[in-house]
């Protein structure tokens, strides 16, 4: 099992499109839904499986990105090119995850 965090930006969307992505969630188990575009899942697939899944409900001008949270695998449609750069350089990785240094807990 592995934890992804997943967030899409539709551009020209309608509900039931949005309804639509929701819905592909419920295949991929445990999940949550931190925003209307973001969700963080707990699911035994990669990367690719859940782009594979999503990939029918993203149109041309629109994006997604998936990032595993354990290997920092990230893809994607439409990302920007930054942000895997971003990743990269972000923070050094332990055995708890990713450190970002000492930023505070938001309260």
């Amino acid at each position: 099992m592995s934890v992804f965090l997943v967030s899409f930006d539709l551009k020209n969307a309608t509900s039931a499109d949005y309804q639509k992505l929701y819905d592909s969630f419920d295949n991929f188990g445990n999940y949550c839904k931190l925003t209307s575009t973001t969700f963080i899942l707990d699911a035994d697939v990669d990367v690719d499986e859940i782009i594979d899944e999503l990939s029918d409900k993203i149109g041309n001008s629109d994006t997604l990105f998936v990032i595993d949270l354990e290997t920092l695998e990230i893809d994607g449609m439409n990302i920007p090119d930054c942000l895997e750069d971003f990743v990269a350089s972000a923070g050094e990785m332990d055995e708890e995850g990713i450190d970002f240094g000492d930023s505070a807990p938001i309260e």
